[in-house]
């Protein structure tokens, strides 16, 4: 082979090469199917940035000492002006919210109370009350002094258990024909506490 024949075949050779391989552009690899599109968001994610604060409770504030005697004074008048003519098993019941004088004094009276009735034909007289306004004429550290306004009910007859269940009688212990009379009117009462043993107590209730 001449030298012209050898010199023909490398130039078709090279020109071969840059047409195919050499001179084409690679080609962008095809995006995997394990490449995500777009990242997971959190199911809880907020939206615009807004953060959820846990809420908390306010625990209440402590009751001043205003607020003890003032219902200390109304829970007190409440069980006293409530009652059956004859009955003092509401006074009884208050002993506890007395100071000791007060329930020496109250037990006193009640014992000559239950003879003095005991003696008498018994009679159905109901009282009830409401506590319509209260306010501290004096406080202090362990003594108070309160004046309440209230309004009073009185009934000439009672509620009484009767053949398993509550029937009303008239004054005289009769079942009335019609409702049995009863009469309101205010009245203020006046009631006095001392603080024993850490707790505001009665001393004196006065109505006026």
């Amino acid at each position: 082979m001449n030298f012209k024949k050898i010199l023909l075949i490398s130039i078709i050779i090279i020109f071969a090469f840059s047409t195919t391989g050499f001179g084409c552009k690679k080609r962008k690899p095809k995006p995997s199917n394990n490449t995500p599109v777009a990242a997971n968001l959190p199911v809880n994610q907020p939206i615009n940035n807004q953060v959820n604060l846990p809420t908390t409770t306010q625990p209440p504030k402590p009751a001043t000492e205003e607020e003890k005697v003032i219902a200390a004074a109304e829970n007190f008048l409440r069980g006293y002006g409530s009652y059956q003519l004859g009955n003092f098993s509401n006074i009884e019941s208050l002993y506890p919210q007395m100071t000791e004088r007060y329930k020496d004094e109250m037990a006193f009276w009640v014992a000559e109370q239950k003879q003095k009735y005991a003696l008498e034909p018994k009679r159905y007289i109901t009282f009830t009350i409401s506590i319509l306004e209260s306010s501290v004429i004096s406080l202090e550290s362990n003594q108070a002094e309160l004046k309440i306004k209230t309004k009073r009910t009185e009934i000439k007859g009672a509620a009484i258990p009767g053949e398993g269940t509550i029937i009303w009688v008239d004054e005289f212990g009769n079942k009335p024909e019609e409702q049995v009379p009863r009469r309101e009117f205010f009245q203020d009462a006046k009631i006095k506490l001392i603080k024993e043993g850490g707790r505001w107590k009665v001393d004196k209730v006065k109505f006026l």
